[in-house]
């Protein structure tokens, strides 16, 4: 989905995830006592970056939405940060196999939404939920590009995921 992270003015600091396609607010995170007001919000790669008044920069997965580590500035430097931030999680459908033989089969999938920059796509296989025969070579994709992979060296009977 798409969210928007809104850093509240309130003591402990908050941060608000807002759902952009209901326009709801769906959760609310807390950050560790002796942060106050959240002053500036900044993403980078599946992480949200919170920076309160108490000079303090705080590290969020946005997978968990929960606070992993806390950077402080000495002398009460306010934070650094600067920016907001929407984070779009790009969206993909698996399609069904085609070419299938006892031995090989084409892998196919389609990148329904991209987040708004272009995405590595691609699949990982294997016997069990755990993929052990790892996962293809990503291809770089845009939204509505369909993409696909040929596998070989199936075992004929066996399922795979």
């Amino acid at each position: 989905g798409n969210f928007l992270y809104v850093g509240l003015g309130t003591s402990p600091a908050e941060i608000a995830k807002i759902d952009l396609t209901t326009f709801t607010q769906v959760a609310t995170l807390t950050l560790v006592a002796g942060e106050n007001i959240c002053e500036a919000l900044a993403v980078d790669n599946g992480y949200l970056y919170a920076g309160t008044l108490a000079g303090l920069v705080s590290k969020i997965d946005l997978t968990t939405f929960t606070e992993v580590n806390a950077l402080f500035f000495p002398n009460g430097i306010d934070s650094l940060l600067v920016g907001a931030a929407v984070v779009v999680v790009p969206t993909v459908s698996t399609d069904s196999a085609t070419d299938v033989s006892p031995t090989s089969a084409t892998l196919n999938g389609n990148l329904v939404d991209d987040g708004g920059e272009a995405c590595g796509c691609g699949f990982e296989w294997g016997e069990t939920e755990a993929y052990e025969h790892g996962a293809t070579p990503p291809q770089n994709k845009t939204t509505g590009q369909t993409f696909s992979h040929s596998i070989s060296g199936l075992l004929p009977g066996h399922t795979y995921h």
